[in-house]
């Protein structure tokens, strides 16, 4: 029975130190994700709205084409099918 409490005490520990092991990740994964979240540069407010507008137009511009050829396509279909 000695050898097996032995036994039985090595994995407790190993469970132990395995648990250790991943929670000394989590935090160094954690400090490492602060340390490059102070590194980010946030645009300026100038830069976002120019950008946001660029896009806003983007969106817009690629609607009206879709909405276009959608009903070219439509209308393209319903000629072939008559």
């Amino acid at each position: 029975m000695g050898r097996e409490d032995e036994m039985a005490k090595q994995k407790q520990k190993s469970k132990e130190k395995e648990t250790k092991n991943y929670l000394v990740l989590a935090r160094t994964f954690l400090e490492e994700v602060a340390a490059e979240a102070k590194k980010v540069v946030w645009p300026s407010r100038e830069s976002l709205i120019q950008s946001s507008l660029t896009v806003l137009a983007a969106m817009v511009i690629l609607t009206i084409f879709m909405a276009a050829a959608d009903f070219v396509w439509t209308e393209v279909i319903s000629l072939i099918s008559v």
